[in-house]
């Protein structure tokens, strides 16, 4: 409660800061941009594997469909032969028909693998098509011959025949035979051994060409369960990568942002000021409450002062000399010492030479005062020219040096300075006594005070205990 300088200026200007720190716009940005550029990573790695993975899936069917027809192959051939060896046999016409029919069934059977595998650009197997289809050609034209036995022995013509049979002719040879002759020539044609080899090389042809289609779908299938699992793989790290973004996002969101607005609302309930820490957004927030803080805390402070001192001289005002006042009854009277002064002549120095010149002369005062008792004791401007001073510690509360410190004052003002006149003061002290708390500081300092101005000793001062018994 002591008195300070009252030339003080409060600076409410806030200074520049440099704000640092991620914009949380520019963040949200990032991870808009990164989680896009995942998703369109694995959009492309997905669409790519499933692009190849059906491409493979429609090779393998292809695989699996010739795998089918030269599986019926071998039953056709078969029936073939015993259509033809009916027909011999028999003369009946309808064999021959189903023999035609089955021939051509072949024959669509082997175009199609061929078709098949030259898209798909197998070399081995279309040359063991090839082999296939020359192996049945022969055993082909071996049938031509023993059905052209047969119709010539049986009597039917070419018409009766297929179009590709215009141009066949039996050899000279032939044509000199018998009809029991004919019939019985293309009976040993389909049983000689020739034909037979012929028959069995290409079951065997088949039968080989099958295990490559076999081993060609195995090893399709093969990579497609390969790429499936690479497929997933991939997944599964671009699922890692999307699980270590979302992290990283809310590792982010809470060091830049909940983390700052957590410290920040315990930091209020403290009444602290806001750590700067966080995005840039948050550190602007933080950057604000701090400057309100800093300019209400001034604001506080500037209240608080006026409302304890004097706006003229800057001493301790009446508000803060009466609870002095009360502090001093409440302890022991003994450990206080008070004084009162006011200034002699001031009113006519307000009427003579202005009330500008009256506040220099208070200031004046004011200022020696300060300089002899701030350091021991509370100086206060009571009211108009008169002032208090106020000593509570016992340590200090001595007669010799109070006065000392009285007449230094005394001395300070008794000067003419500009426009202001020699100043002289009047003072009365009391010192505290074992009387108990009725005793009346203020009241008797006051009464040493007008005691000491009405006479005219050089002292100036009066102890209130030279009075007290007159």
């Amino acid at each position: 409660m002591k008195a300070k300088d009252n030339n003080i200026k409060y600076d409410y200007s806030v200074a520049p800061t440099v704000r640092k720190g991620l914009r949380l716009r520019l963040l949200t940005l990032l991870m808009i941009l990164l989680a896009c550029a995942v998703f369109f990573l694995f959009y492309h790695i997905s669409s790519d594997y499933t692009n190849q993975y059906y491409a493979k899936k429609d090779k393998t069917d292809e695989y699996v469909n010739c795998q089918i027809i030269t599986s019926q192959l071998i039953g056709n051939f078969d029936k073939q032969y015993v259509k033809i060896y009916d027909f011999v046999k028999t003369s009946d016409m309808t064999y021959l028909d189903e023999y035609f029919n089955i021939t051509n069934t072949i024959d669509d059977s082997l175009n199609r693998i061929s078709a098949t595998l030259r898209n798909m650009n197998i070399s081995d197997s279309s040359v063991s098509i090839k082999k296939l289809s020359l192996a049945f050609s022969e055993v082909k034209d071996k049938n031509d011959r023993i059905i052209l036995l047969a119709c010539d022995a049986y009597g039917y013509k070419k018409s009766d025949l297929p179009s590709y049979f215009k141009n066949e002719k039996l050899s000279d040879e032939d044509l000199m035979m018998t009809d029991v002759e004919k019939v019985a020539l293309a009976k040993s044609l389909l049983t000689d051994s020739a034909y037979m080899v012929e028959s069995i090389e290409f079951r065997s042809l088949i039968t080989s060409f099958f295990n490559i289609l076999t081993n060609e779908t195995v090893s399709q299938q093969n990579n497609n369960h390969e790429m499936l699992f690479n497929l997933i793989n991939n997944q599964g790290l671009l699922n890692i990568v999307l699980l270590f973004m979302i992290v990283l996002f809310n590792l982010l969101i809470y060091t830049l942002v909940m983390k700052p607005i957590i410290n920040a609302v315990s930091d209020i309930d403290n009444d602290k000021k806001l750590k700067v820490s966080g995005s840039y957004e948050m550190r602007i927030l933080a950057e604000s409450y701090n400057n309100m803080y800093d300019m209400n805390l001034m604001e506080q402070r500037e209240l608080t002062y006026k409302s304890t001192h004097d706006a003229l001289t800057g001493l301790n005002n009446r508000g803060v000399f009466d609870q002095l006042c009360i502090q001093a009854k409440e302890k022991k009277l003994r450990e206080c010492c008070m004084i009162m002064l006011d200034i002699d002549g001031f009113k006519q120095i307000n009427d003579t030479l202005g009330h500008d010149v009256g506040d220099m002369a208070l200031k004046k005062v004011a200022e020696s005062l300060m300089q002899a008792f701030s350091s021991i004791g509370y100086v206060c401007r009571v009211g108009g020219d008169e002032f208090g001073i106020v000593i509570t510690d016992k340590g200090v509360a001595d007669k010799e040096m109070i006065v000392k410190q009285l007449e230094k004052a005394f001395q300070a003002v008794c000067n003419a300075e500009g426009r202001i006149p020699a100043l002289t003061l009047s003072a009365g002290l009391v010192f505290g006594t074992d009387e108990g708390r009725d005793y009346d500081l203020y009241k008797h300092a006051d009464t040493a005070l007008y005691a000491s101005k009405k006479d005219n000793t050089v002292s100036n001062y009066i102890y209130y205990a030279d009075i007290k018994d007159e």
